[in-house]
């Protein structure tokens, strides 16, 4: 697992109202995003062979966010992909075991 940029997660947290934040702080909130975020990879990738495809898209990514039962941003919207339903269902049960 690669380890994301410090920076970054401090302004993360920063914006979500911290005024100080800990270096270790933001060394844990960059290992959890991390392994969140290979999470959510891991089943996008599944979504996009299912469905024949080398290119992972961003789709793979918001359906994998739903079928883990993970609430999607407000601004986040399914993309139409004119995939076939049936891709979706293929992993409906491998999600929700």
């Amino acid at each position: 697992m690669g380890e994301l940029p410090i920076n970054p997660i401090g302004r993360i947290l920063k914006n979500g109202g911290s005024p100080r934040i800990s270096e270790d702080a933001k060394g844990t909130l960059a290992k959890v995003l991390a392994e969140y975020g290979e999470n959510i990879s891991k089943h996008a990738v599944l979504l996009a062979k299912n469905a024949k495809r080398a290119t992972l898209k961003a789709f793979d990514i918001e359906l994998a966010l739903v079928l883990l039962n993970q609430d999607l941003p407000s601004n986040f919207h399914l993309l139409n992909t004119g995939s076939k339903p049936f891709h979706i269902f293929c992993f409906v049960e491998y999600f929700t075991d």
